[in-house]
């Protein structure tokens, strides 16, 4: 028999960040890409500009803008990078990938984590035939998958008040969390849910075929529309 041996914090600490090193030398990740991440968490990224680093000016450079959710602002090139810090490109690169490095590190990941200020709400709602979306900025209660949710507010444009939850999504954007549910006509059921993923993993159905409505994919699958799933 074999005795447990627990491994204490440092020692846990040397395994992720040899995990993460070795992870990062398998794959060449491209310059645009680490600009982009950095850029896509702005908020957590200006809490490094105090930290003593080599890297504070182009930093500084990145976040000049909210270059990630504005679509009015160009993201900034290596080249325009280099001239506004006056580094040459190897040094710009080097560092940039030193940004990237430290905001994915396990210590910094503690020492300065990321935080959710807002939270918002949106009801995608597919009717029959038609469809809407349903913003809220508070939720006592967030429904769960297959749980039933009755909806007066638009009968007549939407066929009808029940519906039930298909799918959850979480989109974290910055310091922001917006829950999107998904919402369709009818009770939920299991056994068909269980059937059309069947069907996309045997290949009876393409993934975009498995984004039309039940009835088409039950005629797809020569199933009877008669049938309660």
């Amino acid at each position: 028999m074999h005795n447990c041996e627990f491994i204490s914090d440092e020692k846990a600490f040397t395994i992720l960040q040899f995990v993460y090193l070795v992870n990062m030398m398998q794959r060449k990740m491209s310059t645009k890409g680490m600009i982009l991440d950095i850029c896509s968490q702005r908020s957590r990224a200006q809490k490094f500009v105090n930290l003593d680093k080599s890297y504070r000016d182009i930093l500084n450079c990145l976040l000049q803008e909210d270059y990630y959710r504005n679509e009015d602002q160009a993201l900034p090139t290596i080249k325009n990078i280099c001239l506004s810090v006056n580094k040459s490109y190897d040094v710009v690169r080097k560092q940039i990938k030193n940004i990237h490095d430290d905001l994915a590190s396990y210590p910094m990941a503690e020492e300065f984590p990321f935080n959710t200020a807002e939270v918002s709400y949106v009801f995608y709602v597919k009717g029959f035939g038609e469809s809407i979306n349903l913003n809220y900025d508070h939720l006592h209660v967030v429904p769960r998958k297959g749980e039933i949710v009755q909806l007066p507010f638009f009968k007549e444009f939407l066929g009808t008040t029940y519906f039930h939850v298909s799918e959850i999504q979480h989109d974290f954007q910055d310091n922001k969390q917006c829950i999107v549910i998904w919402l369709l006509p009818g009770a939920y059921n299991s056994y068909w849910e269980m059937r059309k993923h069947q069907a996309k993993e045997l290949g009876e159905i393409s993934l975009l075929e498995s984004f039309k409505d039940d009835a088409e994919i039950k005629e797809k699958l020569k199933l009877s529309r008669s049938r309660p799933w």
